[in-house]
């Protein structure tokens, strides 16, 4: 298997008032298949929730979960 190298993630963590727990806001400029799960396995890290807020320009904003729109120029 050829693995090219990727470019580096952004990655930004806030703890959050539950025990050891943190929210992490990660940045990808370049992705491959369940990037983001395989990063956090190998950092010992355990993924309970995982939620995808923009594709390049196009951002989810208030759309609620399970519904959709129409896309706009």
């Amino acid at each position: 298997m050829n693995c090219a190298p990727l470019l580096p993630a952004e990655i930004e963590a806030r703890p959050l008032r539950e025990g050891d727990r943190s929210l992490l806001r990660i940045v990808l400029h370049q992705g491959i298949n369940r990037q983001i799960r395989r990063m956090c396995a190998d950092g010992g890290l355990t993924i309970l929730r995982l939620r995808r807020v923009r594709i390049g320009h196009l951002a989810l904003g208030t759309l609620p979960s399970g519904k959709l729109r129409p896309l706009t120029e």
